[in-house]
């Protein structure tokens, strides 16, 4: 009676789980989105042009004066409308990227844990047709068949253990990455904030220097 089927199966798709479990255990993903610096941006520069040329302003009159006040409170509003719009696809884009890569982490762990139950089955159907084709009474044969079913639930479960046990990893991969990239881009979103501030301070001093020429 081949018996040892059901458990040579069993510790082979163990065996694989345990070694796809391993590969799980890797550093965290960066998930940054690649926006160029914010200096190259039009408002941004048309900004900083503006500011250079109040600055070159050797004189000036009523009319222009409120010309460039109301030209500075649009570029002031425009550059805070850049920084949450770049911060906004920045978290946009890392939402967008967390899902994916969950998804890619669980989706081969699910496909093992189908493929695994298949082969629990199909060891297990393979056993009962040897002890139903075995020589012995009825009794002998029940007991047998009882024992198989006994050995696939706990091969089940044991499986369904050790999927849930790659779950957790892949889950605190995902967590990871999310931690370091959201450390990443508070990097980028402080860099970006104090560059807005230069610049909305640039334009009003600009501005200041224009009213003090009037």
């Amino acid at each position: 009676m081949k018996r040892l089927i059901f458990f040579t199966a069993f510790v082979l798709i163990v065996g694989l789980l345990a070694g796809a479990a391993s590969q799980a255990a890797k550093a965290p993903e960066i998930f940054k989105l690649s926006q160029g610096p914010i200096s190259k941006v039009k408002v941004v520069r048309e900004a900083g042009q503006f500011a250079k040329k109040l600055n070159g302003k050797e004189g000036t009159d009523r009319n222009y004066t409120s010309y460039a006040s109301r030209k500075t409170s649009n570029f002031v509003g425009r550059l805070n409308d850049l920084g949450k719009q770049r911060r906004q696809a920045r978290n946009e884009y890392l939402s967008d990227k967390l899902t994916a890569f969950e998804q890619q982490l669980a989706g081969p762990i699910e496909a093992r844990y189908r493929a695994g139950l298949a082969a629990i089955e199909r060891s297990y159907r393979a056993e009962i047709r040897t002890i139903n084709s075995s020589k012995g009474s009825r009794s002998k044969k029940a007991a047998l068949r009882a024992q198989a079913a006994a050995k696939r639930k706990a091969a089940e479960a044991a499986l369904a253990q050790q999927r849930a046990a790659e779950y957790a990893r892949a889950l605190r991969r995902v967590n990871e990455s999310r931690r370091a990239s959201k450390e990443v881009l508070a990097k980028v979103t402080a860099q970006e904030k104090l560059a807005i501030k230069r610049d909305k301070v640039r334009l009003r001093k600009a501005l200041a220097h224009l009213r003090s020429l009037g």
